[in-house]
């Protein structure tokens, strides 16, 4: 349904980071980026999520946006989360079945804060 999505951060470098890591547990990696955006996906210049530099916290993302990451697996899963928290993620309920939605496993956790 969607071909990529974009968030506002007000500190690039640091969320980068954030996300060089986390994302990296699900194969993803930097496909571009400049002094304004980083995007991030499987193959050059495609990237399925991006970044983008807002330091007047203009669009920031607030309470109640929600971003779900899809896993290829439950140690992948595992892998994503424990990089969230060693790059200051949040932990919001821990891996496992959630109720979500029946068998669906998630790792809930509040991101890195990009709001100044």
């Amino acid at each position: 349904m969607l071909h990529h999505i974009s968030f506002a951060v007000t500190d690039l470098a640091r969320s980068a980071v954030f996300y060089d890591a986390v994302l990296a547990t699900l194969g993803y990696g930097r496909v571009w980026e400049d002094a304004t955006f980083v995007g991030y996906g499987m193959q050059p210049g495609e990237d399925v999520f991006a970044l983008k530099l807002r330091p007047e916290n203009q669009g920031v993302p607030g309470h109640g946006f929600h971003v779900a990451f899809a896993a290829p697996s439950r140690e992948a899963l595992r892998r994503f989360h424990a990089a969230a928290l060693a790059h200051g993620g949040m932990d919001n309920g821990g891996t496992g079945l959630h109720g979500a939605a029946p068998g669906i496993r998630a790792g809930l956790l509040r991101g890195l804060c990009v709001r100044s």
